[in-house]
């Protein structure tokens, strides 16, 4: 049997580590929701294989091995790594439908091959990102993986996985130091951007009527899974295409780290007028001045990890201990 690459060992084992978290709480998910097993069969295993595809975004040797092949290989095969689920869940649960397949084709489509229709440019790039959040505020998938939380978060990962990798290999931006684990440096700017900025997001939650104070039952022990799944899948979303990518065009187009910070961070918190009820002014105003910390801890850690922390810890604290 051949070895597998040496800067590829820890994707694999990691990998390999997820698998079996991801088969034994889905086993126990699908239990506990009284799910029919072959339903519950399709969803596990188009999990795993969904995880796959998302933990390589998170891992530079293996996204290096991906970017030796050329972009129109690249966007077809980000295609097939959005269909490949959806199939193997669809067709697993018998709830294949031909409209849902071509859905997920059109929108995979579209994100694989934005910068091979579109050079890069201003335009282009914005609208790309445009693209992406229209993905998330418009939430398509439960329309084409049914109702089920679960199955609907494939489509969401699925999301994920295809816009971080149409960035990286076939738009080919610069690397925003992606990962999982932050170092040491990372955690402490994280910690140290999340202790600054709690007075003041405590003040403005205060004073914009936004949230009070009140512990959720149980919270010390829900403590930690809330933040690593907060730094795993919000955090990494978002500091990768507001800090990762979009803080560092602006910086670049408005000729000034400063400009691209504030630029970047009011857009940050224009995106949340959507959460819940629309216009959310509030929400907006926190999260653009949460933008400008995030964007420091990203400029001071030199890409998204060191964000991600202090974002992940400012999520956590509000889920767990108030209430809006």
């Amino acid at each position: 049997m051949k070895a597998m690459p040496a800067g590829t060992r820890p994707f694999w084992i990691t990998l390999l580590a997820v698998w079996s978290l991801v088969f034994i709480g889905g086993n126990f998910y699908v239990h506990q929701q009284n799910i029919p097993s072959t339903l519950a069969n399709a969803l596990v295993l188009a999990a795993m294989i969904e995880a796959a595809f998302f933990l390589a975004t998170g891992f530079t040797p293996v996204v290096s091995r991906l970017r030796r092949l050329s972009r129109p290989v690249s966007a077809f095969l980000l295609v097939i790594s959005a269909v490949l689920p959806y199939l193997i869940f669809s067709i697993g649960a018998h709830l294949y439908r031909n409209a849902s397949l071509v859905a997920l084709i059109v929108l995979a489509g579209v994100t694989a091959c934005w910068w091979l229709v579109l050079p890069r440019s201003v335009i282009a790039d914005l609208l790309f990102l445009a693209w992406i959040a229209a993905g998330v505020l418009a939430k398509p998938f439960p329309l084409i993986y049914g109702n089920l939380l679960a199955a609907n978060s494939l489509g969401q990962m699925m999301w994920l996985h295809t816009s971080i990798f149409a960035a990286l290999l076939v738009g080919r931006v610069e690397d925003p130091r992606l990962g999982f684990w932050p170092s040491a440096r990372e955690w402490r700017i994280g910690f140290v951007t999340f202790a600054v900025f709690l007075p003041v997001a405590f003040v403005l939650g205060i004073t914009l009527k936004f949230a009070r104070f009140h512990p959720a039952p149980g919270w010390t022990w829900k403590a930690v899974p809330l933040f690593l799944g907060m730094l795993w899948v919000v955090a990494y979303r978002e500091e990768f295409f507001f800090r990762g990518l979009l803080q560092r065009w602006l910086a670049r187009w408005l000729h000034g780290k400063g400009a691209g910070l504030v630029a970047a961070s009011i857009l940050f918190g224009s995106v949340h007028l959507f959460f819940r009820q629309f216009p959310n002014w509030r929400f907006a105003v926190i999260a653009a001045v949460a933008g400008l910390f995030y964007g420091w801890a990203f400029d001071r850690g030199g890409g998204v990890r060191a964000p991600m922390v202090a974002h992940a810890l400012v999520n956590a604290t509000w889920r767990l201990l108030f209430t809006s």
